[in-house]
């Protein structure tokens, strides 16, 4: 006679839960999970900065972008500034981007070694986004202060989180 217990399909070992795995095994556990998570948010910066400052380059030639020009030539006319400062802080501000994502990139690939520089460009990051917020101020921009206001807001828990996630756990 044929029981269920002939029919089970092979089963694979049991992993070991955290509570049998020991505490270094936990912290094993959460080091992984945290080392990836850093790696997301370092990369998400170092993204976000390369085509940000590549959408200023690409205004009405390509599929890619908004026209900026025109933008910030609006905005710093409502102040009576020329078309030419206009051009240059936009262009300017364009290439801190694409420097500020490659230093990203450089800090997401050289990983735990250039720790410090992680925590520069999330600096340099905030210090935009308090600088974009000011002329959003200035310029009356409230779409854009709402989101550079945003953007504050989630670049300080990327500082938050990448500095915790530096320290040992205990």
């Amino acid at each position: 006679m044929t029981t269920v217990d002939n029919f089970r399909p092979a089963m694979r070992p049991r992993q070991p839960s955290a509570i049998t795995v020991g505490r270094r095994g936990i912290e094993r556990l959460a080091e992984g999970s945290v080392a990836r998570y850093a790696t997301i948010t370092v990369g998400f910066w170092s993204l976000f900065w390369l085509l940000n400052g590549l959408d200023k380059f690409f205004n009405e030639a390509t599929f890619f972008g908004v026209t900026r020009d025109a933008a910030f030539i609006d905005a710093f006319a409502s102040i009576g500034m020329p078309a030419a400062l206009a051009l240059t802080a936009l262009y300017g501000i364009g290439v801190f981007e694409i420097a500020l994502g490659l230093a990203f990139a450089v800090a997401l690939v050289s990983g735990p070694r250039l720790k410090g520089l992680t925590s520069l460009c999330l600096e340099a990051s905030l210090l935009m986004f308090v600088t974009f917020t000011f002329g959003d101020i200035l310029f009356g921009n409230r779409q854009a202060l709402w989101e550079h206001t945003c953007y504050i807001g989630l670049i300080t828990l990327s500082m938050v989180f990448l500095r915790q996630a530096q320290r040992p756990l205990s």
